[in-house]
């Protein structure tokens, strides 16, 4: 019996599309088997990450990131005002980064009852902090912050003063948890000393 051209294409289509089954499963098996070696191997990088032991600076340096800034975003909110408006809202500013102890601490935040700083047209200016770890333990820094403010009178040229404050950061908070004022330097430069 003689195959007809019809049947021959049809035997030769089904010989194709065998073929190409073929290698479609075994693309597919190599892909599960790369697959499945990927994940393997994920599983096995994260079981070594999971034994590493982190050094206690590596621990702790997030922690000491952490308190500068909060410590940099209250002093800039802290020492810088421009009116009387401006300082009578200092505590506002900050109620963000601190805790409650610190938002009602009145020694912190003195109410100008007198208005010196609207009298004086008073303006302060943050300028930087230099940041002095004392002790860093169980996600809480305590450091000593010299910041330094510019004070002027308005449309006068300003003084710079250094602030010295002894401020605890809580990494388990986010939140600076006391600051206290320490005390305040003024530099002066006299010129008669260097010639």
């Amino acid at each position: 019996m003689q195959m007809t051209k019809s049947i021959k294409g049809y035997v030769g289509m089904g010989i194709v599309t065998v073929v190409f089954l073929l290698i479609g499963a075994g693309f597919m098996y190599v892909g599960a088997v790369s697959s499945h070696k990927l994940d393997k191997l994920n599983t096995q990088v994260s079981a070594l990450k999971g034994k590493q032991t982190l050094t206690r600076f590596q621990r702790e340096r997030p922690v000491y990131s952490e308190a500068e800034t909060a410590i940099e975003t209250f002093m800039s909110g802290y020492l810088t005002f421009n009116n009387q408006q401006d300082f009578d809202n200092r505590r506002k500013n900050v109620k963000q980064i601190i805790t409650n102890d610190v938002y009602e601490n009145r020694l912190l935040f003195k109410i100008d009852k007198y208005h010196k700083v609207r009298q004086l047209a008073l303006e302060g200016t943050y300028v930087k902090s230099d940041v002095v770890p004392q002790n860093l333990s169980n996600n809480v820094l305590t450091a000593t912050v010299l910041a330094t403010q510019t004070l002027n009178f308005s449309g006068q040229k300003g003084k710079d003063t250094i602030k010295s404050f002894t401020v605890t950061y809580d990494g388990a908070l986010h939140k600076i948890t006391k600051v206290t004022p320490e005390g305040t330097f003024q530099l002066n430069a006299d010129s008669s000393i260097i010639s």
